[in-house]
């Protein structure tokens, strides 16, 4: 048999291009641009050699090969995360998946201890990844997200908003540390500050770092940088980076032990943590005219 020469990985990026009817949406999605997505489809396109879309001005629309790809790629995937899910088992152990961006698996990480009990009979697994996974095909249990989810088959709850705000240490200079992602932070930061743009990062997290070593000024959710003793917050919170928080689970796993334990206790947590998600903090802010 003659070896196809596509992988996964192509698959997994035809999946997102094909769900979201388009290169915009998929390059969302993944962080991948969209001249790269379209590389990658005519590639896959010519591996298979049968045309997959029908290219018009308002997107992408599946050809019968590509639709009869999508079910077998689908199909694929969902033998994938089944085998994910059985190779984290814990024998006599449900595993809990979480999905969230960059900072609330952040702040997952700072307040373990109240999410997961060293008696409990299900095991957490944490993933973080800017791109929204399917909650819907379990490629994880319960996702936290910036807008209400519109698929049907989901449970949502909103739990509350939050607030960005511009972070330095003490001392720092003016310029400012991008973010390579196409999350709304990164977006204001290039939008206002493209000039004064010092160093990029294609983690977020990196860029939190290096502002707490003094390299530059950094966009972060309040309830991260209020928390980090080697930053400083300039001026009040963004108001047009005001977010949502909701929670997201299948409608087929919102009454299971594990997954109903775990809701609870972020609920409680977020509960009592909400001022600081809103940025609500005492004291005198210091302003951009005396950090410059």
């Amino acid at each position: 048999m003659a070896k196809t020469n596509f992988s996964w990985d192509d698959l997994q990026l035809f999946l997102f291009v094909a769900r979201g009817k388009g290169l915009a949406e998929a390059s969302r999605e993944t962080g991948v641009s969209a001249p790269t997505l379209s590389r990658r489809m005519e590639r896959l396109e010519q591996a298979l050699g049968n045309e997959l879309f029908q290219r018009h001005a308002r997107g992408y629309d599946l050809t019968p090969e590509g639709r009869t790809l999508l079910s077998h790629a689908e199909e694929i995937e969902r033998r994938i995360l089944e085998a994910e899910d059985n190779s984290l088992k814990t024998p006599g152990k449900e595993v809990v998946r979480i999905s969230a961006g960059s900072w609330m698996s952040l702040y997952f990480t700072q307040n373990m201890s109240e999410l997961q009990k060293p008696s409990d009979p299900f095991q957490l697994s944490l993933i973080s990844a800017e791109h929204r996974l399917d909650i819907g095909r379990r490629e994880a249990v319960i996702g936290l997200r910036n807008q209400k989810p519109t698929e049907p088959s989901l449970a949502v709850r909103k739990l509350g908003n939050y607030h960005f705000a511009a972070y330095a240490a003490p001392g720092c200079s003016n310029g400012w540390i991008g973010v390579c992602v196409d999350t709304r932070s990164a977006r204001w930061t290039r939008s206002h500050f493209s000039n004064d743009i010092l160093l990029e990062v294609s983690a977020p997290r990196n860029a939190l770092d290096l502002a707490r070593f003094g390299h530059g000024r950094v966009v972060l959710p309040c309830f991260i940088g209020d928390r980090e003793p080697d930053l400083q917050r300039i001026g009040n919170p963004i108001e047009e980076l005001e977010g949502e928080i909701w929670l997201v689970l299948n409608n087929g796993d919102r009454h299971k032990t594990g997954p109903r334990n775990i809701i609870d206790r972020i609920v409680a947590l977020l509960a009592k943590d909400m001022s600081r998600f809103r940025g609500e903090i005492s004291g005198e802010l210091p302003s951009e005219r005396s950090q410059e």
